[in-house]
């Protein structure tokens, strides 16, 4: 039963994610940028850091993360299962969607890169669950 609770625990978490992934590509962006504005406000040296262009790519950042981590989580679920690949082309085509939807909210825009980036986090997703973690013993399957 413990198994199964640990399941529960794990497609929950994917579904919450997919959820907030939704809800931060599909906002407009005054809110985004209002919500960066607000951010910055509560970090030291935000200033400098605005100045130094180093915040000049932070949406490919957040689309590279964002995926990530649903692609490392629906690895964690499905890996080895029948739902994997499909689940995989889900994420896919969830990331042509919403770059689809950006074309029509205002403040946004649809972009080929954040496409990409969205593909790449699938990617490290899969590379991150499948090597790195298992060398040690964190969050593998079985290891609830």
């Amino acid at each position: 039963m413990q198994t199964t609770d640990a399941s529960y625990r794990w497609k929950a978490l994917f579904a919450a994610s997919v959820l907030l992934a939704l809800w931060l590509l599909l906002l407009p962006g005054d809110v985004l940028l209002g919500a960066k504005v607000w951010l910055a406000s509560w970090l030291p040296y935000a200033q400098d850091l605005e100045q130094s262009n180093i915040t000049d790519h932070t949406d490919k950042w957040v689309h590279l993360s964002l995926f990530t981590l649903l692609g490392g989580l629906a690895t964690r679920i499905w890996w080895g299962g029948a739902l994997f690949r499909p689940m995989m082309w889900g994420l896919f085509a969830m990331a042509v969607g919403t770059e689809c939807l950006q074309h029509f909210i205002p403040g946004r825009g649809a972009s080929w890169a954040d496409l990409m980036a969205d593909a790449a986090g699938l990617v490290v997703g899969v590379v991150f669950w499948r090597s790195l973690l298992p060398q040690y013993g964190l969050w593998v399957r079985g290891n609830e």
